[in-house]
């Protein structure tokens, strides 16, 4: 009968050793402790060497040989604007093109990139953009805009990932802005009308490369960004519940002439296999089931509103009460409530004084500074006056403050 000895207070089998040779090179213990070795070894510099072999596939790759994923949920590019351009990498220097003159007659006024792109322009403050309101098509192009001089200033922080799909040719799997953001900066710093020549530098961006596009991965880097909108969240809902039920039970999405039908396609089934419920939860980063409800009605959205929806970025509360009308009503509806409210800019107001002290006067001096130099007599006259302000400004505060411990 085999004994027992406590081991932290659980009976242990006590080893019989009567038939054992304590001395023997070769025990079992030791066949046991080198299995267990190895199964460690390799567990602990397999994970090193994953790691290290993924390193290693951080490449620099031309923006002209990425292909962008056209049923990745996340949309950059508006539907007007995507509408005028040929699908192809080396178009998209042209698409910028048209985006930007969509961009200035939507405002009604220049739309200057250089400006912004060469930081002698930053992002509206609080109080002006309190005051003016920018249309959709202006909206989405300054996101790229603001990035693109992000990535010139600072450099480009978090790579994209991309699959090989044959020799020297790629498919985007997540970064679609970040690429959009390499080409603007490419086709913008081209060497012409005084500009630097900074083609070298933009023309290939660091990329990591994987096996295959992974749905679950894009669906983690989108639900990071805070500004991804309902019709977005809809198609991630949509091609996760396609994927966990069998990618190959549906159809391609270049079967489909109207991409919200190769969506829709998620509607025939009506929840999650077994078992996979809180899969899809957690990569939609959602706690209840009526929320993945409010994406399926989304889904069944009328062709007009699904589009206006993602380019005007429509709110998701909308967009499932409007889904949840017959048809016609609904697009009666989005007509006369939504698109009967001017979505154009308001016209830009004239600001307010810009008083020492505020945040307006501190960024046009920072502006100005920078702008000054020979021959620059303008910013030169403003740089000074603006610092002479701010240095009366600063005396009065002291004298105001010291006046407090007296």
């Amino acid at each position: 009968m085999e004994r027992c000895y406590k081991s932290g207070g659980n009976l242990m089998p006590k080893r019989d050793f009567r038939n054992s040779n304590l001395f023997n090179d070769r025990d079992d213990d030791e066949e046991t402790a080198a299995g267990s070795w190895l199964d460690a070894h390799s567990q602990i510099y397999g994970q090193i060497q994953a790691r290290e072999a993924q390193i290693e596939r951080l490449k620099r790759i031309s923006i002209f040989e990425i292909a962008p994923d056209f049923a990745q949920p996340r949309r950059a590019i508006p539907s007007s604007i995507r509408q005028m351009w040929d699908q192809t990498s080396q178009g998209v220097g042209n698409l910028l093109r048209l985006w930007q003159q969509a961009a200035q007659k939507e405002r009604g006024d220049v739309f200057n990139l250089g400006a912004y792109l060469s930081g002698t322009e930053s992002e509206r403050t609080e109080s002006e953009t309190s005051r003016y309101n920018p249309g959709p098509i202006e909206e989405s192009l300054m996101k790229i805009v603001m990035l693109a001089a992000s990535i010139r200033r600072d450099g480009l922080t978090n790579p994209i990932t991309v699959v090989p799909i044959q020799e020297g040719k790629y498919q985007l799997e997540t970064g679609e802005r970040r690429w959009l953001a390499h080409h603007l900066l490419y086709i913008w710093f081209n060497g012409e009308d005084g500009k630097p020549d900074e083609r070298d530098k933009w023309e290939k961006i660091i990329a990591r490369q994987v096996d295959k596009v992974d749905v679950w991965r894009q669906a983690t880097e989108n639900n990071a960004r805070t500004d991804l909108n309902a019709i977005s969240r809809a198609r991630q809902y949509a091609v996760l519940l396609m994927n966990l039920h069998g990618q190959e039970n549906f159809a391609a999405f270049d079967a489909f002439s109207n991409e919200q039908d190769y969506y829709a396609q998620a509607l025939k089934k009506k929840s999650a296999p077994y078992g996979k419920g809180e899969d899809l939860l957690n990569a939609m980063g959602v706690k209840s089931r009526s929320a993945l409800s409010r994406y399926r009605l989304i889904l069944s959205l009328p062709n007009e509103i699904w589009v206006g929806g993602d380019d005007l970025n429509l709110p998701e509360e909308l967009l499932a009460k409007l889904a949840s009308m017959p048809s016609k009503e609904a697009i009666a509806y989005y007509r006369e409530n939504v698109l009967g409210q001017n979505n154009s800019p308001k016209a830009k107001p004239s600001l307010p004084e810009q008083s020492p002290g505020t945040k307006r006067h501190f960024l046009d001096m920072v502006r100005s500074i920078k702008r000054a130099g020979h021959g620059q007599d303008k910013y030169n006259t403003q740089a000074l006056k603006a610092l002479r302000e701010l240095r009366d400004w600063l005396d009065e505060q002291e004298k105001r403050i010291s006046s407090y411990l007296d």
